[in-house]
């Protein structure tokens, strides 16, 4: 009986985590056309005075969302009979008793709080006013109303049912997304449309100035040989990484680590590439000939790497270069700029959601049941893209943006490595000459060296002229 009531506690706790992540990326994301019909059948409710409404990229006007028309049936309600239907198979193809049918009754617990709480004392569905005193639900309900205090489907807050943070960093977060938003909003269009070329800078140093002109290194489109080789250095890169990647799960047998060992690294190092490749996608680089065709093989890669959406990567990569180092910028830890763990936390906080988990979830299961071992699933692929994911932001973006003793040349706020080509190809493919890929963010990554080589020299000549 303990053991059963332990399974059904823990499943309380891992239904609020999974129930906040599929509110906040599919309900309010893919799913809104749903789950809008609920936030436009509630009023962001009384206890919030009018300055506290926060209006973030309305997508609806302010007499739908102050709407008193609460229907008797909203779209959203989907949800709740999809959930419920699933639940019901749970329970008809389990044997009763059984691990998975506690797991059931913690599920079927969890919808009946989340009903009670949701439907019933916030939104008033049903006839009952009940206001409770107890500080605990009453923290909840100020939560909840916080989290309609937003007339956006995106930047809201508080997407858990049985938990909430405290009031006080709610509204903190709120203002920090409506001042960012605003300022981003009026000083620069980003999309997926952006071009490239705007992020495409000259900058001033003490010992002379370094124009386009100079430190370009034209990607020429009509050139057979430099338009292909992005795409041919990608397609062997995925080759290579689907290879191994395969052969590591399905069919490696071996009692030998030295083995395992290189194996694991060499996923690890080619899942890099897999990033990389649709970084350059990102810029137009990957195969300038056909953007079109390049963006799809990066949007491939970033699938394959660990579940990434393209298109929501885009937009985000394109405000890291033109908000570099600021507080705009979605790959800097503003909070903490000099420490690695607490930042690397926040930036897979930031990127690796509920959208990744279900996928990289159900390739789990997919290889489980084409037979492929639990251990080998451990060891060949969530160990390599968990070491790369730290791989790419320890050389990629922490070193790179890092705040040091010495200070940055440039608005770029990015400095570059000393290291030697090998050395920079095995670390990050040469993503580690940093503060040359955002001079020239469209050369690519495999030009990179030639682009230092450049500026280097460049550099040599101003001081020899001065001396």
């Amino acid at each position: 009986m303990i053991q059963a009531l332990f399974m059904v506690m823990i499943t309380l706790i891992v239904m609020e985590f999974a129930v906040g992540q599929f509110h906040q990326h599919f309900m309010h994301g893919i799913g809104w056309k749903w789950h809008e019909s609920h936030h436009l059948s509630h009023e962001p409710i009384r206890y919030l005075q009018s300055s506290q409404i926060y209006s973030i990229n309305s997508s609806h006007n302010q007499s739908q969302f102050f709407s008193q028309i609460k229907p008797s049936f909203e779209k959203n309600d989907l949800y709740t009979l999809v959930f419920t239907g699933a639940t019901l198979i749970l329970f008809l193809v389990v044997t009763q008793y059984s691990t998975l049918w506690w797991i059931g009754v913690g599920i079927s617990l969890y919808g009946f709080l989340y009903a009670l709480m949701h439907d019933v004392i916030v939104h008033h569905r049903l006839a009952m006013r009940w206001q409770p005193r107890n500080a605990y639900l009453s923290r909840l309900i100020k939560a909840h109303h916080l989290h309609h205090a937003v007339r956006s489907q995106k930047y809201g807050v508080s997407f858990g049912f049985l938990y909430a943070p405290p009031l006080e960093k709610l509204h903190a977060r709120l203002r920090a997304i409506v001042k960012a938003r605003n300022l981003a909003i009026n000083t620069v269009k980003i999309s997926i449309k952006t071009p490239v070329q705007a992020y495409s800078n000259a900058y001033t140093q003490a010992d002379g100035i370094l124009t386009k002109a100079q430190l370009r290194i034209r990607v020429n489109k009509n050139n057979s040989l430099q338009a292909y080789t992005g795409l041919i250095l990608a397609t062997g890169i995925i080759g290579l990484w689907s290879i191994l990647h395969i052969w590591a799960i399905f069919f490696l047998v071996s009692n030998n680590i030295w083995l395992t060992i290189a194996t694991i690294i060499g996923l690890i190092w080619l899942s890099v590439g897999l990033f990389i490749i649709a970084h350059d996608a990102m810029h137009g680089s990957l195969f300038p000939k056909h953007r079109k065709i390049g963006q799809l093989i990066g949007a491939t890669a970033l699938m394959l790497y660990a579940g990434f959406s393209f298109n929501k990567l885009l937009p985000k990569h394109h405000a890291h270069h033109r908000f570099s180092g600021s507080a705009l910028d979605p790959d800097f830890s503003f909070s903490s700029p000099s420490f690695a763990l607490t930042w690397y936390g926040q930036f897979m906080k930031r990127y690796f959601g509920g959208r990744e988990l279900i996928i990289m979830t159900l390739r789990v299961g997919a290889y489980l049941m084409i037979g492929a071992s639990p251990v080998n699933i451990l060891l060949f692929f969530a160990l390599p893209g968990l070491l790369s994911s730290f791989q790419l932001f320890y050389f990629g973006t922490y070193l790179p943006h890092r705040h040091a003793h010495h200070p940055f040349n440039d608005h770029h706020n990015a400095r570059s490595n000393q290291f030697g080509y090998l050395t920079s190809l095995l670390t990050c493919f040469h993503f580690g000459y940093h503060h040359e890929h955002h001079l020239q963010p469209n050369v690519a990554w495999w030009q990179l060296p030639a682009l230092r080589k450049n500026i280097t020299n460049f550099q040599n000549s101003i001081k020899n002229e001065t001396c």
